[in-house]
């Protein structure tokens, strides 16, 4: 009912006293509370009225509400779920970050876990792990936190860091639980993504180094068989580089995801396949019964990946080479079987690639003596072992000399002259072959200079250049400025490389010689006709000398094949305005033959052999002067 308005000074009367509060004349509401006798007064009923001013106890009320209102306005609208339970584990509320639906939220009071697991046809998993912790909460008196995996009925994986937070009631005298949880989804599939990475390569998904070396010391340790082996298979794709460089990168990737999935079909759920970087695949077979069936798997694996890969519309041929360590003949380590199959692996390369080698002690030795040979070489330079010879080349219009080659020789204080089949490979694999071929730029320019104050013939030296020397950035611009430092005339000197150097990195190949050549300087394509004999690299290089290998020559004369094959390439030459030279000539008919054909630059033994510098010189001045007189 509404207050009565009464006089301040009035006393109160009977029905004037009939709500919760009174009004004053001023207009002033008082709350209050009230309580009502009924006593008999002289033959009467009486009614004693008793009014208690709670004006403080209506603002404290307020107040509460209020701040209830503002943390539940909070709480609803916190970025984590917030829940309160009781002492049983059901909820007395829940924000809507835990469940956004508003039916269920309301359902879900006075309920459980389990009740909600039934409810949302959650696994069992969900309510024992929530009921674990809450325990645990509960008997310690502690807050517990741990991780859970939500999947819904759309498999919407969603993961969350919940915490159980105990509370004492102090009214109840009960245990109440703050249940908080926040939404770690996007950390831990970063964190998956990282242990991934860290085990799987990304490209292929095969089993990486690491996760490969890892099995592979499980399975050592665990493989105490007598009566078979655990072999380990090393292998790369043969000429993957120019696949790469040729082809673009995109598809060399398709192709590397190719192979993976081709070596995945092959293998047991006991076998490890790892892609170790690049085009390096390492494969790990337990349990091998002997070597001829190590042998049969790894033919298996040469021919499933000769089948040609079919690659954004063209078909790509492939072959691999492969190298075999077995355990526990070849070592009883994972680093050293890894170590011994990929000195195999090479082996089979040097044997024409496409095939498989197994481990031998033979190859230990030969790479204790290739690592022998490396350190001694990298003190060749600075301890002036290395010198330059040079072979003549003659020209059969003018019976003069017409240019020299130079021929880098090592003369060991220990072992004396090394061979170059010995040590150019090794330089080349190492490395080193990039100060190799600085210095002898370097020696050459420096006895041209020499040369030119003697009054020598004026003539082209050409120097052999490798792939990795192309490789360098400023490699163009090195050679320039050695040039000018000894003041030689750029078209004395010829850059010689081969078609496989080349090929190594086409595009920086071109870019420096289309450098280079502005300067002037000459450029010579080496063993044409072994390698990959790409005609529109030829044209785009722009090269002014094309030599005929050696190969084709040395059965000139006798076999008619070599002669078509020279008829051809120095046909070809001329048409594109270059230059031939013949190398490998031993003798006259071979001469005879090539100027015949075209070919009027001539190198070989039939002249002379690659001379010291000092040699050279006088050769060049007897012969020189020799066919002038005739």
């Amino acid at each position: 009912m509404p207050p009565v308005e009464v006089d301040e000074d009035e006393e109160f009367q009977g029905n004037l006293i009939e709500s919760t509060a009174l009004k004053t004349k001023s207009g002033h509401l008082i709350p209050t509370e009230s309580s009502f006798r009924l006593f008999p007064v002289n033959g009467k009923m009486a009614i004693w009225a008793t009014f208690r001013d709670i004006t403080e106890r209506k603002r404290s009320q307020e107040q509460v509400r209020n701040q209830k209102a503002f943390y539940e306005f909070i709480l609803d609208n916190l970025d984590s779920d917030i829940a309160v339970l009781n002492s049983n584990f059901q909820y007395e509320y829940t924000n809507p970050v835990f469940l956004s639906n508003m039916d269920i939220r309301k359902w879900l009071f006075k309920k459980t876990d389990l009740e909600l697991a039934e409810r949302l046809e959650l696994p069992a998993e969900f309510h024992e792990k929530r009921k674990k912790y809450l325990e645990i909460a509960a008997k310690e008196n502690q807050i517990v936190e741990f991780e859970e995996l939500i999947q819904d009925s759309n498999d919407k994986v969603t993961y969350l860091l919940r915490k159980y937070i105990p509370i004492d009631d102090t009214e109840t005298d009960q245990k109440r639980f703050i249940s908080f949880g926040v939404d770690i989804t996007e950390r831990k599939l970063s964190e998956e993504r990282i242990t991934y990475l860290a085990y799987y390569d990304a490209l292929t998904g095969l089993s990486n180094r690491t996760l490969f070396i890892d099995h592979a010391n499980q399975a050592l340790k665990n493989h105490k068989s007598t009566e078979t082996l655990l072999a380990f298979y090393f292998f790369d794709i043969d000429n993957f580089k120019f696949i790469n460089d040729s082809l673009g990168h995109t598809k060399g990737d398709i192709l590397l995801q190719m192979v993976g999935a081709r070596l995945k079909r092959v293998m047991t759920e006991v076998d490890t396949v790892a892609r170790f970087g690049g085009d390096e695949f390492a494969i790990l077979k337990v349990d091998i019964p002997n070597k001829s069936a190590a042998a049969e798997f790894a033919q298996k694996i040469l021919d499933i990946l000769s089948q040609p890969f079919h690659i954004m519309g063209r078909d790509l041929f492939t072959t691999i080479s492969m190298g075999i360590a077995l355990s526990p003949n070849d070592g009883v380590s994972s680093s050293e079987l890894l170590k011994n199959a990929d000195m195999a692996m090479y082996k089979a390369k040097e044997l024409g690639r496409n095939n498989y080698k197994f481990y031998t002690n033979e190859l230990i030795l030969r790479s204790e003596k290739r690592l022998y040979i490396e350190n001694s070489l990298r003190k060749a330079i600075q301890n002036e072992e290395l010198v330059l010879f040079f072979q003549p080349k003659i020209s059969t219009l003018t019976n003069q000399v017409c240019g020299a080659e130079a021929l880098i020789r090592w003369k060991h204080p220990e072992r004396g002259w090394v061979p170059p089949v010995e040590f150019i490979p090794v330089a080349e694999d190492s490395g080193i072959i990039e100060r190799i071929g600085d210095w002898v730029l370097e020696e050459a320019c420096r006895l041209k200079k020499q040369w030119k104050l003697q009054k020598f013939p004026a003539f082209p030296v050409s120097i052999n250049v490798s792939g990795k020397q192309l490789a360098r950035a400023n490699w163009s611009h090195r050679v320039q400025s050695t040039i000018l430092q000894y003041n030689i005339d750029p078209e004395e000197i010829e850059l010689e490389l081969t078609e496989s150097s080349i090929m190594e990195n086409p595009e920086k190949s071109i870019e420096a010689f289309e450098y280079l050549s502005g300067l002037g300087i000459k450029v010579s394509i080496d063993d044409f006709g072994t390698g990959y004999s790409s005609l529109s690299y030829l044209k785009k290089i722009n090269a002014d000398v094309l030599k005929i290998d050696r190969s084709f020559v040395i059965d000139l004369e006798l076999n008619e094949d070599d002669r078509a094959i020279c008829k051809a390439i120095i046909n070809m030459a001329h048409s594109l305005g270059m230059e031939v030279i013949a190398e490998g000539v031993e003798n006259v008919a071979q001469r005879d033959l090539l100027h015949d054909l075209g070919c009027h630059m001539i190198q070989g033994y039939l002249y002379s052999k690659p001379l010291p510098a000092e040699d050279f010189v006088v050769f060049v001045q007897k012969f020189n002067e020799s066919a002038k007189t005739k």
